[in-house]
């Protein structure tokens, strides 16, 4: 007697389950997410002082506040408050006091250090689609240096042109007589437009930065439980940390350092997640392209090993 659909569906279910869980183990997602907390952690800095000096230039030019602003008060209300307060004031300090085309230098310093967040994105990428990296050095960073650049821009971008409809349409519902109805509308579609903002975001990265051709399709359901997954386990955490942490009390003056690794632990976490989740539905829906595009890319790091005097069971000596 055939199954139901729903039998079929809980099946299908658990069966993708168990082989997300079996990737997730074969990749040590638990370490591979430490090492991006670090990098984040290292590169958080220096992508804000890109993002300050890129702001920078909308105030002379459309009379606003640098965008930049908007996008740490934003993260602020995602992050835990014990780890917005690390970073906060250095930000807002570093914002009010940046001009345009002002230590041009520091700023690529600082787009060149934090693209070292985007190259181990891409390296934890490669490993959940169980890839190597044979594109050339140079492409490669060039691809991590633009992906930084355009999210740089693009949050600013999208801060000013939100800034400006929150204006522009809090002055419209007024002189109509409803900038009442306008606000409560605008609080209930903040987080959403959020959420809608990073899947295209993550759907964009997860999309470009892996060595293998992905279509968007394959690419989408990583990057909505990456987004759902996030702010919820952020919500939470944030209200753990408020309610029962005791960090302050175990770290002293360090408690902020350590809640705000652990919350981009946690981001990194969700990352690897999103990753091997859109490799799992990409080998069940589509295994013949996926086993083709990893035999080429097999190929192609023989012949990189042969050339440089590596066979099979060759050894550094």
């Amino acid at each position: 007697m055939g199954r139901t659909l729903g039998q079929r569906v809980r099946s299908r279910t658990v069966r993708l389950s168990k082989q997300l869980f079996a990737q997730l183990v074969r990749d040590d997602a638990l370490g591979l997410a430490a090492e991006l907390a670090y990098r984040f952690f290292l590169a958080i800095f220096p992508f804000f002082v890109f993002l300050a000096s890129v702001g920078a230039f909308f105030p002379s030019i459309f009379r606003l506040p640098n965008p930049a602003r908007h996008f740490v008060e934003l993260l602020s209300q995602i992050m835990p408050p014990a780890a917005s307060e690390v970073f906060k004031p250095e930000v807002e300090h570093l914002i009010a006091t940046t001009r345009p085309g002002v230590a041009s230098l520091a700023v690529l310093g600082a787009v060149l250090i934090a693209t070292s967040g985007t190259n181990a994105m891409i390296k934890a990428l490669n490993r959940a689609h169980g890839v190597d990296e044979t594109r050339p050095f140079v492409p490669r960073y060039l691809l991590a240096v633009a992906v930084t650049l355009v999210a740089g821009s693009a949050m600013t971008v999208a801060f000013l042109l939100f800034i400006e409809g929150w204006i522009f349409g809090a002055q419209a519902a007024a002189s109509l007589g409803f900038g009442a109805h306008f606000l409560a509308t605008i609080r209930t579609l903040y987080w959403p437009a959020v959420a809608v903002l990073l899947i295209a975001a993550m759907t964009i990265l997860y999309r470009a930065a892996p060595n293998v051709e992905l279509k968007v399709k394959w690419v989408i359901p990583g990057a909505i439980v990456f987004t759902i997954g996030w702010l919820v386990s952020t919500a939470v955490f944030a209200a753990y940390v408020q309610s029962y942490g005791s960090y302050r009390f175990t770290y002293g003056a360090l408690g902020g350092v350590v809640v705000l690794l652990l919350w981009l632990y946690l981001t990194g976490l969700f990352f690897i997640l999103g990753a091997e989740l859109n490799d799992v539905v990409h080998d069940w829906f589509a295994p013949e392209e996926m086993e083709m595009q990893r035999a080429r890319i097999q190929e192609k790091t023989a012949r990189h090993f042969e050339t440089l005097g590596l066979g099979p069971g060759r050894r550094i000596a």
